[in-house]
Protein backbone atom coordinates (compact mmCIF):
# COMPACT_ATOMS: atom_id res chain seq x y z
CA UNK A 1 0.00 0.00 0.00
CA UNK A 2 2.86 2.31 0.13
CA UNK A 3 5.19 3.42 -2.82
CA UNK A 4 8.46 1.73 -1.80
CA UNK A 5 6.09 -1.53 -0.79
CA UNK A 6 4.38 -1.61 -4.64
CA UNK A 7 8.54 -1.05 -5.77
CA UNK A 8 9.02 -4.21 -4.23
CA UNK A 9 6.63 -6.25 -6.69
CA UNK A 10 8.88 -5.25 -10.06
CA UNK A 11 11.97 -6.77 -7.95
CA UNK A 12 10.45 -10.16 -8.59
CA UNK A 13 10.46 -12.32 -12.02
CA UNK A 14 7.50 -13.98 -12.97
CA UNK A 15 6.98 -17.54 -14.80
CA UNK A 16 4.83 -16.97 -18.18
CA UNK A 17 1.36 -18.74 -18.62
CA UNK A 18 3.66 -20.78 -21.69
CA UNK A 19 7.36 -21.59 -21.86
CA UNK A 20 9.55 -22.18 -18.23
CA UNK A 21 10.87 -18.90 -18.27
CA UNK A 22 10.61 -16.40 -15.78
CA UNK A 23 10.56 -12.51 -16.53
CA UNK A 24 10.36 -8.93 -15.00
CA UNK A 25 7.18 -7.17 -15.43
CA UNK A 26 6.42 -3.39 -16.41
CA UNK A 27 3.50 -3.03 -14.98
CA UNK A 28 0.36 -5.14 -12.84
CA UNK A 29 -3.09 -4.54 -14.35
CA UNK A 30 -6.11 -4.44 -12.17
CA UNK A 31 -9.59 -2.71 -12.61
CA UNK A 32 -13.30 -1.91 -11.39
CA UNK A 33 -16.30 -2.98 -12.48
CA UNK A 34 -19.73 -1.25 -11.63
CA UNK A 35 -22.30 -2.76 -12.15
CA UNK A 36 -25.66 -0.35 -13.23
CA UNK A 37 -28.97 -0.44 -11.27
CA UNK A 38 -30.82 -2.24 -13.60
CA UNK A 39 -27.92 -4.74 -13.43
CA UNK A 40 -27.97 -5.02 -17.33
CA UNK A 41 -24.34 -3.10 -18.11
CA UNK A 42 -21.49 -3.53 -16.53
CA UNK A 43 -18.73 -0.34 -16.48
CA UNK A 44 -14.88 -1.15 -16.48
CA UNK A 45 -12.40 0.44 -15.87
CA UNK A 46 -9.04 -0.60 -15.92
CA UNK A 47 -6.01 0.60 -14.75
CA UNK A 48 -2.06 -0.17 -14.13
CA UNK A 49 0.74 0.15 -11.75
CA UNK A 50 3.38 0.95 -13.72
CA UNK A 51 7.05 0.42 -12.74
CA UNK A 52 8.30 4.06 -14.14
CA UNK A 53 5.80 6.07 -12.42
CA UNK A 54 4.90 4.22 -9.63
CA UNK A 55 1.71 4.82 -9.62
CA UNK A 56 -2.09 3.84 -10.16
CA UNK A 57 -3.19 5.02 -13.37
CA UNK A 58 -6.15 4.12 -15.91
CA UNK A 59 -5.90 2.72 -19.17
CA UNK A 60 -7.52 4.14 -21.86
CA UNK A 61 -11.54 4.99 -21.91
CA UNK A 62 -14.09 2.52 -19.49
CA UNK A 63 -15.16 -0.21 -21.31
CA UNK A 64 -19.08 -0.95 -20.91
CA UNK A 65 -20.39 -4.44 -21.59
CA UNK A 66 -23.93 -6.69 -21.16
CA UNK A 67 -24.35 -8.57 -18.26
CA UNK A 68 -24.24 -12.21 -18.19
CA UNK A 69 -26.83 -13.78 -16.26
CA UNK A 70 -24.51 -16.44 -15.06
CA UNK A 71 -22.24 -13.47 -12.88
CA UNK A 72 -25.36 -12.64 -10.87
CA UNK A 73 -24.71 -14.91 -7.94
CA UNK A 74 -20.85 -13.38 -8.05
CA UNK A 75 -22.47 -10.27 -7.66
CA UNK A 76 -24.67 -11.32 -4.67
CA UNK A 77 -27.82 -11.04 -6.71
CA UNK A 78 -31.07 -13.64 -6.39
CA UNK A 79 -33.40 -13.97 -9.09
CA UNK A 80 -36.27 -17.13 -9.69
CA UNK A 81 -36.91 -17.25 -13.69
CA UNK A 82 -40.81 -17.63 -12.56
CA UNK A 83 -42.68 -20.40 -14.34
CA UNK A 84 -39.60 -21.30 -16.49
CA UNK A 85 -40.02 -19.29 -19.64
CA UNK A 86 -43.31 -20.28 -20.41
CA UNK A 87 -42.54 -23.85 -20.36
CA UNK A 88 -39.03 -23.73 -19.67
CA UNK A 89 -38.47 -24.26 -23.30
CA UNK A 90 -35.04 -23.96 -24.96
CA UNK A 91 -33.99 -21.54 -26.90
CA UNK A 92 -33.67 -22.46 -30.97
CA UNK A 93 -30.79 -19.78 -31.74
CA UNK A 94 -28.96 -17.23 -30.45
CA UNK A 95 -31.66 -14.15 -30.37
CA UNK A 96 -33.66 -16.59 -28.45
CA UNK A 97 -30.96 -17.08 -25.62
CA UNK A 98 -29.99 -13.39 -25.62
CA UNK A 99 -33.46 -12.62 -25.04
CA UNK A 100 -33.80 -15.31 -22.02
CA UNK A 101 -30.56 -13.85 -20.49
CA UNK A 102 -32.42 -10.61 -20.35
CA UNK A 103 -35.28 -12.17 -18.67
CA UNK A 104 -33.03 -13.23 -16.53
CA UNK A 105 -31.66 -10.09 -15.56
CA UNK A 106 -35.01 -8.15 -15.27
CA UNK A 107 -36.21 -11.04 -12.70
CA UNK A 108 -33.12 -10.42 -10.26
CA UNK A 109 -33.34 -6.34 -10.67
CA UNK A 110 -36.61 -6.78 -9.60
CA UNK A 111 -35.59 -8.72 -6.61
CA UNK A 112 -33.12 -5.93 -6.12
CA UNK A 113 -36.11 -3.62 -5.66
CA UNK A 114 -38.48 -5.87 -3.74
CA UNK A 115 -40.88 -5.87 -6.88
CA UNK A 116 -40.37 -9.79 -7.03
CA UNK A 117 -40.06 -11.80 -4.38
CA UNK A 118 -36.29 -13.12 -3.36
CA UNK A 119 -36.40 -16.86 -4.33
CA UNK A 120 -35.82 -17.60 -0.64
CA UNK A 121 -39.24 -16.77 0.08
CA UNK A 122 -40.62 -17.52 -3.53
CA UNK A 123 -42.42 -20.67 -3.76
CA UNK A 124 -42.13 -20.89 -7.82
CA UNK A 125 -38.69 -21.27 -7.01
CA UNK A 126 -37.55 -24.57 -8.79
CA UNK A 127 -35.28 -25.63 -5.67
CA UNK A 128 -35.44 -24.73 -1.94
CA UNK A 129 -32.66 -24.19 -0.18
CA UNK A 130 -33.18 -24.80 3.74
CA UNK A 131 -30.41 -24.22 6.16
CA UNK A 132 -30.15 -25.97 9.64
CA UNK A 133 -28.91 -25.58 13.21
CA UNK A 134 -28.10 -28.68 15.36
CA UNK A 135 -30.59 -30.16 13.32
CA UNK A 136 -33.08 -27.21 13.30
CA UNK A 137 -34.48 -25.19 10.58
CA UNK A 138 -33.45 -21.62 10.46
CA UNK A 139 -35.48 -18.82 9.18
CA UNK A 140 -34.39 -16.46 6.67
CA UNK A 141 -35.21 -12.95 6.68
CA UNK A 142 -35.69 -11.40 3.30
CA UNK A 143 -34.58 -7.34 4.24
CA UNK A 144 -33.69 -5.17 0.95
CA UNK A 145 -34.01 -7.95 -1.35
CA UNK A 146 -31.38 -9.35 0.06
CA UNK A 147 -31.48 -12.89 2.33
CA UNK A 148 -30.39 -13.30 5.59
CA UNK A 149 -29.49 -15.50 8.27
CA UNK A 150 -28.39 -15.17 11.97
CA UNK A 151 -24.91 -16.40 12.73
CA UNK A 152 -24.53 -20.00 14.06
CA UNK A 153 -22.76 -20.29 17.32
CA UNK A 154 -18.93 -22.11 17.67
CA UNK A 155 -19.36 -25.92 17.32
CA UNK A 156 -22.65 -26.14 15.97
CA UNK A 157 -23.99 -28.32 13.50
CA UNK A 158 -24.68 -26.87 10.17
CA UNK A 159 -26.61 -28.69 7.27
CA UNK A 160 -27.51 -27.41 4.00
CA UNK A 161 -30.41 -29.23 2.41
CA UNK A 162 -32.25 -29.12 -0.93
CA UNK A 163 -35.43 -29.81 -1.71
CA UNK A 164 -37.24 -30.24 -5.10
CA UNK A 165 -40.20 -27.31 -5.75
CA UNK A 166 -41.56 -28.66 -8.83
CA UNK A 167 -42.44 -32.16 -9.63
CA UNK A 168 -40.79 -31.89 -13.38
CA UNK A 169 -37.71 -31.13 -14.37
CA UNK A 170 -33.98 -32.44 -13.63
CA UNK A 171 -31.61 -29.67 -12.20
CA UNK A 172 -27.93 -29.64 -11.63
CA UNK A 173 -27.43 -27.20 -8.16
CA UNK A 174 -24.01 -25.35 -7.55
CA UNK A 175 -24.46 -25.03 -4.03
CA UNK A 176 -20.99 -22.35 -2.14
CA UNK A 177 -20.24 -21.65 1.15
CA UNK A 178 -18.17 -18.39 1.73
CA UNK A 179 -17.89 -18.70 -2.62
CA UNK A 180 -16.41 -22.24 -2.09
CA UNK A 181 -17.91 -25.06 -4.04
CA UNK A 182 -19.05 -27.69 -1.45
CA UNK A 183 -18.58 -30.34 -4.45
CA UNK A 184 -14.42 -30.21 -4.48
CA UNK A 185 -14.03 -26.51 -3.14
CA UNK A 186 -13.83 -25.07 -6.61
CA UNK A 187 -13.89 -20.97 -6.98
CA UNK A 188 -14.42 -21.03 -11.01
CA UNK A 189 -17.75 -19.36 -12.07
CA UNK A 190 -20.48 -21.79 -11.24
CA UNK A 191 -21.56 -23.36 -14.43
CA UNK A 192 -17.88 -24.83 -14.80
CA UNK A 193 -18.33 -26.49 -11.47
CA UNK A 194 -19.48 -29.74 -10.65
CA UNK A 195 -23.19 -29.80 -9.65
CA UNK A 196 -25.65 -31.59 -7.32
CA UNK A 197 -27.99 -33.21 -9.52
CA UNK A 198 -31.70 -33.89 -8.82
CA UNK A 199 -33.83 -35.49 -10.81
CA UNK A 200 -37.39 -35.47 -11.45
CA UNK A 201 -37.81 -39.01 -9.91
CA UNK A 202 -35.32 -37.96 -6.52
CA UNK A 203 -38.14 -36.93 -4.20
CA UNK A 204 -35.72 -37.33 -1.37
CA UNK A 205 -34.71 -33.82 -0.04
CA UNK A 206 -30.55 -33.81 -0.33
CA UNK A 207 -28.72 -32.95 2.76
CA UNK A 208 -25.15 -31.86 2.41
CA UNK A 209 -23.28 -31.82 5.66
CA UNK A 210 -19.61 -30.59 4.63
CA UNK A 211 -17.19 -29.96 1.81
CA UNK A 212 -16.90 -33.13 -0.41
CA UNK A 213 -13.59 -33.32 -0.28
CA UNK A 214 -13.41 -36.63 -3.06
CA UNK A 215 -16.02 -39.52 -4.24
CA UNK A 216 -15.62 -41.04 -0.77
CA UNK A 217 -14.69 -38.16 1.43
CA UNK A 218 -16.31 -34.70 2.80
CA UNK A 219 -14.82 -32.20 5.44
CA UNK A 220 -17.98 -31.43 7.65
CA UNK A 221 -18.84 -28.12 8.38
CA UNK A 222 -17.03 -26.30 11.25
CA UNK A 223 -18.41 -23.33 12.42
CA UNK A 224 -15.12 -21.38 14.12
CA UNK A 225 -15.41 -19.20 17.34
CA UNK A 226 -15.59 -15.28 16.33
CA UNK A 227 -11.90 -14.33 16.82
CA UNK A 228 -10.81 -17.42 14.39
CA UNK A 229 -14.05 -15.84 12.27
CA UNK A 230 -12.43 -12.43 12.23
CA UNK A 231 -8.84 -14.36 11.51
CA UNK A 232 -10.17 -15.98 8.35
CA UNK A 233 -11.77 -12.97 6.71
CA UNK A 234 -9.84 -11.66 4.25
CA UNK A 235 -9.40 -16.08 3.51
CA UNK A 236 -12.08 -15.37 1.43
CA UNK A 237 -13.06 -11.13 0.58
CA UNK A 238 -16.08 -10.00 -0.35
CA UNK A 239 -17.63 -13.64 -0.28
CA UNK A 240 -17.05 -13.74 3.25
CA UNK A 241 -20.06 -15.50 5.36
CA UNK A 242 -22.04 -16.09 2.23
CA UNK A 243 -24.09 -18.87 1.26
CA UNK A 244 -25.15 -19.02 -2.61
CA UNK A 245 -27.31 -21.60 -4.91
CA UNK A 246 -27.90 -21.56 -8.39
CA UNK A 247 -30.08 -23.46 -10.26
CA UNK A 248 -29.46 -25.10 -13.96
CA UNK A 249 -32.10 -27.40 -15.73
CA UNK A 250 -30.86 -29.67 -17.93
CA UNK A 251 -30.40 -29.06 -21.68
CA UNK A 252 -31.97 -31.99 -23.88
CA UNK A 253 -31.75 -30.61 -27.25
CA UNK A 254 -28.79 -29.31 -29.13
CA UNK A 255 -26.45 -26.28 -27.56
CA UNK A 256 -27.04 -23.47 -29.32
CA UNK A 257 -23.95 -21.40 -30.69
CA UNK A 258 -22.54 -18.80 -31.97
CA UNK A 259 -20.38 -18.17 -35.37
CA UNK A 260 -16.90 -18.88 -34.16
CA UNK A 261 -15.84 -18.14 -37.31
CA UNK A 262 -15.89 -14.44 -36.19
CA UNK A 263 -12.84 -13.56 -33.98
CA UNK A 264 -14.87 -11.89 -31.54
CA UNK A 265 -17.29 -14.98 -30.71
CA UNK A 266 -13.70 -17.00 -30.17
CA UNK A 267 -12.63 -14.69 -27.81
CA UNK A 268 -15.67 -14.18 -26.34
CA UNK A 269 -15.35 -18.18 -25.79
CA UNK A 270 -11.93 -18.31 -24.86
CA UNK A 271 -13.51 -16.12 -21.55
CA UNK A 272 -16.58 -17.92 -21.07
CA UNK A 273 -14.75 -21.32 -21.01
CA UNK A 274 -11.25 -21.49 -20.95
CA UNK A 275 -8.68 -21.75 -18.38
CA UNK A 276 -5.18 -22.55 -18.48
CA UNK A 277 -3.91 -25.97 -18.87
CA UNK A 278 -2.27 -27.80 -16.70
CA UNK A 279 0.75 -29.11 -18.84
CA UNK A 280 2.65 -25.65 -19.88
CA UNK A 281 2.97 -24.99 -23.74
CA UNK A 282 5.90 -24.08 -25.11
CA UNK A 283 5.01 -20.66 -26.69
CA UNK A 284 1.93 -18.27 -26.47
CA UNK A 285 1.14 -19.48 -30.39
CA UNK A 286 0.41 -23.26 -28.90
CA UNK A 287 -0.53 -21.38 -25.41
CA UNK A 288 -3.80 -19.76 -27.97
CA UNK A 289 -4.76 -22.50 -29.97
CA UNK A 290 -5.17 -24.34 -26.69
CA UNK A 291 -7.45 -22.00 -25.44
CA UNK A 292 -9.43 -21.95 -27.79
CA UNK A 293 -9.86 -25.60 -28.50
CA UNK A 294 -10.31 -25.94 -25.38
CA UNK A 295 -13.05 -23.36 -25.31
CA UNK A 296 -15.12 -24.55 -28.46
CA UNK A 297 -15.15 -28.24 -27.33
CA UNK A 298 -18.41 -30.07 -26.46
CA UNK A 299 -18.63 -29.91 -22.57
CA UNK A 300 -21.09 -31.92 -20.52
CA UNK A 301 -21.13 -31.54 -16.92
CA UNK A 302 -20.52 -34.68 -14.40
CA UNK A 303 -21.99 -33.86 -11.30
CA UNK A 304 -24.04 -35.75 -8.09
CA UNK A 305 -26.13 -34.53 -6.38
CA UNK A 306 -21.86 -16.74 15.38
CA UNK A 307 -18.85 -17.25 13.16
CA UNK A 308 -17.87 -18.31 9.75
CA UNK A 309 -18.61 -22.26 8.53
CA UNK A 310 -15.41 -23.23 6.55
CA UNK A 311 -14.01 -27.51 6.46
CA UNK A 312 -13.72 -29.48 9.84
CA UNK A 313 -13.27 -33.14 10.62
CA UNK A 314 -13.23 -35.57 7.66
CA UNK A 315 -16.26 -38.49 7.36
CA UNK A 316 -17.31 -40.89 4.93
CA UNK A 317 -19.82 -39.84 2.13
CA UNK A 318 -19.50 -41.66 -1.10
CA UNK A 319 -21.59 -40.10 -4.13
CA UNK A 320 -22.29 -41.06 -7.68
CA UNK A 321 -20.78 -39.32 -10.49
CA UNK A 322 -23.08 -39.43 -13.35
CA UNK A 323 -23.42 -37.64 -17.16
CA UNK A 324 -25.31 -34.44 -17.49
CA UNK A 325 -25.55 -31.88 -19.49
CA UNK A 326 -26.52 -28.07 -18.74
CA UNK A 327 -27.99 -25.79 -20.31
CA UNK A 328 -26.19 -22.58 -19.41
CA UNK A 329 -28.92 -20.32 -18.56
CA UNK A 330 -29.83 -20.72 -15.03
CA UNK A 331 -33.40 -20.80 -13.68
CA UNK A 332 -32.52 -19.35 -10.20
CA UNK A 333 -29.84 -17.86 -8.22
CA UNK A 334 -30.06 -17.24 -4.44
CA UNK A 335 -27.69 -15.34 -2.03
CA UNK A 336 -27.39 -15.65 1.43
CA UNK A 337 -25.57 -13.96 3.54
CA UNK A 338 -24.65 -15.91 7.25
CA UNK A 339 -22.69 -13.91 8.71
Amino acid sequence: MTKEGSLKLFDAKYPLAWGQDKVAVDAFITGVVNVSADLKTLKIKLIALDKKTNKLEPIGADLVAANDPRKLSEMGESFTRGAFDDGNLEPKNDADRTKQEQTVIEKAAQVKTETAKNPAEDTAAPIKLEVQYDGKPVAVEVKDGKAFLPEANEGQKVTLILKRNTPTGNFACVLKVNAENTLFRQKPPDLQCRKWLMFAEDKAPLAITGFQKDNNVTEIFHVLSRAESKSREIDYGTDVGTITLTVFPELKGKPVRADLSVPENQSTKVLEQAKLPDTKPDNFDALTAQLLNDANSDRSVEGTRGGLIVQGEKAASKIQVVKFTTDPTPVMSLTITYY
